[in-house]
């Protein structure tokens, strides 16, 4: 029997990539909600009647500016969230998974785990830990299995220019000076297109519990910015240290994946230099169609 799938954000970053990935298999009726919506009735206008048997859901507040800490937008998606899943009970869902965060965890000198404990600094940390606790809470409609996949940095074709490695790839290619921190922080950067993978895998075998969604290969930001330099041939206007830490900037941030390949068939296709070279194909064919 095909199943019928709700993908939340199905418009943004990460959900055009699940929306493409689930299509791309065949084996669902993909329903989108584009960005967040407004109420029970716009959810009833965009699935129309009957059964939703799984839903993937990124629909969340993420101005690059200040989605880590915008309290309203934050505590919003948190409101609307709440609804959604009060509402997929309605549907007879069977299956929910949830785009989590690694700004759900405390600071750590190693690899996370699952299992670690959960103390987020920002709003948007926050307000996701405080969605998982209600899932596992009786506030969950009764059958509705939830896996919680908590996303690490991922980069990729169609981020938002804001974002670091875009900021960054667009600034070389225009020949103009970027100001960086020294960079020594480690982070674990995934292709998008690897994320929504996991996201589906995850759904499709109706997974339950929190997975992290990560490389599980911490690297130095002045190593991975560096390297896209070299690519580009413009190292040189990358300038490190020419600005502070952020006051949250924590030394390391990486996740252990190995709860995510044991339950799934995940496999990660693209390694660093794939990813990197995805990022800068995209945005030079951007800035050929666009030169200004």
């Amino acid at each position: 029997m095909t199943q019928r799938v709700l993908v939340t954000g199905g418009g943004g970053f990460v959900g055009r990539h699940v929306v493409a990935d689930l299509t791309a298999r065949a084996d669902a009726e993909v329903i989108v909600v584009m960005h967040r919506w407004e109420n029970r009735r716009t959810l009833d206008e965009v699935v129309g009647p009957g059964v939703v048997h799984r839903c993937i859901h990124l629909g969340w507040y993420a101005d690059p500016a200040d989605y880590l800490t915008a309290s309203e937008g934050n505590i919003d998606s948190l409101q609307r969230s709440l609804e959604l899943a009060d509402w997929l009970g309605g549907r007879s869902c069977r299956h929910l998974t949830v785009a989590g965060t690694c700004a759900e965890y405390a600071p750590l000198s190693r690899p996370m785990v699952e299992t670690d404990e959960v103390a987020p600094w920002s709003a948007y940390g926050a307000t996701k830990a405080s969605f998982r606790m209600m899932l596992s809470s009786s506030f969950c409609p009764p059958g509705i299995e939830v896996a919680w996949a908590r996303l690490f940095n991922l980069t990729g074709p169609g981020e938002s220019p804001m974002r670091l490695i875009p900021l960054v790839v667009l600034a070389l290619l225009r020949g103009h000076d970027v100001a960086l921190s020294p960079g020594r922080q480690v982070r674990d950067y995934l292709d998008v297109a690897d994320v929504a993978s996991a996201l589906v895998d995850l759904s499709t075998t109706k997974a339950s519990g929190a997975f992290n969604v990560s490389s599980a290969e911490g690297m130095e930001l002045c190593q991975l910015l560096g390297r896209i330099g070299d690519r580009l041939g413009r190292r040189e206007l990358l300038r490190f240290g020419s600005r502070p830490y952020g006051p949250h900037d924590a030394p390391l941030v990486v996740g252990d994946n190995s709860s995510l390949r044991r339950v799934t068939s995940w496999k990660r296709r693209y390694d660093t230099e794939a990813m990197i070279d995805r990022v800068i194909e995209y945005w030079k064919r951007s800035e050929t169609r666009d030169p200004s």
